[in-house]
C-alpha cells in the first residue's frame, strides 16, 4: 500500500481475504479510507468450516461489541441470512428457484421483517427474488433473480453481462432525507462470465468492515452456489467493490486485539501439526 492507495485484496479463503481487507483498511488514517476491492477465487471452497474458530471468535467480539453500544448485531451466519437463506435452501431439500424464491418472500421474509426492526425496509433476497414495484395495484414485482437464472442456463450461450444485474437499491423506496437508514448497504450484485465459469461482483458504497463484512461475504458466495446450482454454471469467483470501507464504529484497539487472537488460533494450529509429525502421528 502506498499513500492513501489500497491495494486490492486478492484471496482463495473468505476469512482470509476478510482479515486482510480489515488490516489494509486499519492502516489508513480515520475516515479516510480509499475505494477496496476485493476479488475471492474458489466458489463454495472459499468458505470458512462451520464449526471454524475464527468464525466463532468474530460472532463473540460482534457480541460483546453489541452489548458496549447498547444495541444488536447481527452474527456472521445472520448477516449472511439476508443475502441468501442457503441454509434453509438446503433443508428443503434444494427446491427449485422459482419454488425457494416464493417461499422466501410469502414466509421467511414476514417472519424476519416481524421479528427484527432491522428488516422493516426490505432484505437483499427479498429484494432480488422480488424487487417491488410500488405503484402496483395488485402487488406484482420483478423476479430478477429467476430471470437471470433462466438467462443463464441457456446452453452455449452467453447472454451481454449488462443483461445478467440484480438491483437492490429503489429509488422510489430508498430516497430519503433518512441520516442513517441502514439497509441497502449493498446496492447491485452482477454476473461476469470468466473462463472457467461465472463470477459474481458486488457493489457496496460503503461496507462496516467489522459489523457485517465476513457474513455479507459467506452470504454473497452461498447465493452465487445456488445460481451455479439452478443454472449448471461453475461458480468461481466473488468480486467486492467498496466505495468506503470503514472499521468504524468498532474501535481499531479492540479489532487489533482480536485480529492478535485469530493469528494465535492460527500459530497454535501449526504448532499441532507440527507436534503431530515430529510425533509420527
Amino acid at each position: 500500500m502506498t499513500g492513501s492507495k489500497i491495494e486490492p485484496v486478492q484471496a482463495t479463503s473468505i476469512l482470509n481475504a476478510w482479515s486482510s481487507a480489515v488490516n489494509a483498511v486499519m492502516a489508513v488514517a480515520d475516515h479516510a479510507a480509499p475505494p477496496l476491492a476485493i476479488s475471492i477465487r474458489g466458489g463454495a471452497q472459499s468458505l470458512p468450516a462451520d464449526s471454524d474458530d475464527k468464525v466463532a471468535m468474530i460472532d463473540a467480539f460482534l457480541e460483546h461489541e453489541g452489548a458496549r453500544r447498547g444495541s444488536f448485531i447481527a452474527s456472521t451466519a445472520q448477516s449472511a441470512l439476508t443475502i441468501f437463506p442457503y441454509a434453509l435452501w438446503i433443508r428443503r431439500g434444494k427446491p427449485s428457484a422459482a419454488s425457494f424464491c416464493k417461499l422466501c418472500v410469502s414466509q421467511l421474509y414476514p417472519r424476519m421483517k416481524k421479528i427484527n426492526s432491522l428488516n422493516k425496509y426490505g432484505t437483499y433476497f427479498q429484494r432480488m427474488m422480488a424487487y417491488p414495484i410500488p405503484l402496483s395495484t395488485t402487488g406484482e414485482t420483478v423476479r430478477q433473480l429467476e430471470h437471470i437464472i433462466d438467462l443463464m442456463a441457456v446452453n452455449n450461450y452467453r447472454y451481454k453481462e449488462s443483461s445478467l444485474q440484480l438491483s437492490v437499491f429503489h429509488p422510489v423506496l430508498d430516497h430519503t432525507k433518512q441520516r442513517r437508514r441502514g439497509f441497502p448497504c449493498l446496492q447491485q450484485v452482477g454476473v461476469s462470465w470468466t473462463r472457467d465459469g461465472f463470477a459474481l461482483n458486488a457493489f457496496y458504497p460503503t461496507q462496516y468492515l467489522i459489523d457485517r463484512a465476513l457474513g455479507n461475504y459467506i452470504g454473497l458466495t452461498h447465493l452465487g452456489m445456488f445460481m451455479a446450482h439452478e443454472s449448471g454454471r461453475e461458480f468461481v469467483q466473488l468480486n467486492i467493490y467498496i466505495g468506503s470501507p470503514t472499521i468504524a464504529p468498532a474501535r481499531k484497539c479492540d479489532v487489533k486485539a482480536l485480529l492478535a487472537s485469530m493469528n494465535g488460533v492460527s500459530d497454535a494450529a501449526a504448532d499441532g501439526e507440527a507436534s503431530q509429525e515430529d510425533n509420527g502421528d
